[in-house]
Formats: C-alpha cells, structure tokens, sequence
C-alpha cells in the first residue's frame, strides 16, 4: 500500500474512533439513517411511478443498488471527513516542526487522540517514517507548534512499544516558561 492509501484508511479509523467517543457526531448518521429508511420503503412509489412493467424490475433493482451505495458512500464521507476534522491541525503543526528532509517519506499521520479521563493528558499516536531521534531532537519545536509540554518523552507505540512506524505522545496544553532562576535583587 501507499502513503495515500494508508493516510486514508488511517483516517477512517481515527473517524469511527471519534464517532465512539464524541457520541454527538452520530446525530447526522441518525439521521441518513432516517433518510434511508424512508427514501428505501417509498421508493416503490416514488421512482416506479409510470415506469412500464417490462423494465420495472430492472430499474427497481437499479435504484435498491443506487441507494445502498449512495448511503455508503455519504457514511464512508462522514467518518473520513471526522478522521480529517480531528487530524488537520496536529498534523500540521507537525509540518512546521520538520524540515522538509526530515518529511520526505510523508508527513505524520495522526491514528489516535484521546484525553486521558480526570487529567489533562492527552495521548496522540502518528504513524510516520521519521525516526524516533528526529522527535525526540525537535521535541521543543512540536511542543512550541502544538502549544503543550511533555508529560512524557515520545516513545515507540504498538502493542508492547516496538513498533518503530508509530510515534506515542502524552502532552499537557499550554507551554511551560523557561526557568530564568531569580528576577530580583535581594540586596536593595
């Protein structure tokens, strides 16, 4: 598979995950749903309607398939457009944080985002063909782009953390100032 084609399924996944876990996104799935059901039981009567007999099973069966791709396809294009909704603003502020050497096998792929319940943490796995040293050596720049701090260093992600194409990332929002040590003079 290619770059694109794994994005697009990565997409799709990370989608359906948010569907799970914000339930109000499934308001318009409901909601095809509803459509479906009506547009399916009156589609008899709408679209057969001086339709001649000798073609009338032909165009039934034309418009059952019409309508069962159609609600895939709409599915299928809410789910990804979820995936790239909930993707587009990690995954570019990855792109200001690499060199366009570092990304040129692709960008970073956002799979998984999720807050950790009762703490601020948020875990974001990429799917990506950077090294872990690249990230761990631009950890300021991520952290700067994405406005949080580290409350862990990136790591390997995967079942038991060895999967070098997945990237973990535990992040607190907001960026942390620098220590400057003592700002006044004690002396005056």
């Amino acid at each position: 598979m290619n770059y694109n084609q794994i994005k697009n399924l990565l997409r799709l996944r990370l989608g359906f995950s948010q569907l799970i876990y914000h339930p109000y996104t499934n308001i318009p799935i409901v909601a095809l749903i509803v459509l479906f059901i009506i547009m399916w039981s009156k589609s008899r009567l709408i679209f057969l309607h001086g339709v001649p007999d000798l073609i009338r099973p032909v165009f039934q069966y034309s418009i059952s398939i019409a309508l069962i791709l159609s609600f895939t396809i709409f599915l299928l294009g809410w789910i990804g457009l979820l995936g790239y909704i909930t993707a587009r603003h990690d995954e570019e502020c990855l792109m200001k944080a690499f060199t366009e050497h570092e990304r040129r096998n692709g960008c970073p792929v956002l799979v998984y985002r999720r807050k950790i319940k009762g703490t601020d943490v948020t875990v974001r796995i990429f799917y990506s063909d950077i090294p872990l040293k690249y990230w761990l050596a631009k950890m300021d720049d991520i952290a700067d782009q994405m406005n949080v701090c580290f409350a862990r260093m990136p790591d390997y992600g995967g079942k038991n953390n060895n999967n070098s194409k997945l990237i973990l990332m535990h992040t607190i929002p907001g960026r942390k100032p620098a220590d400057r040590g003592i700002l006044y003079d004690e002396e005056l």
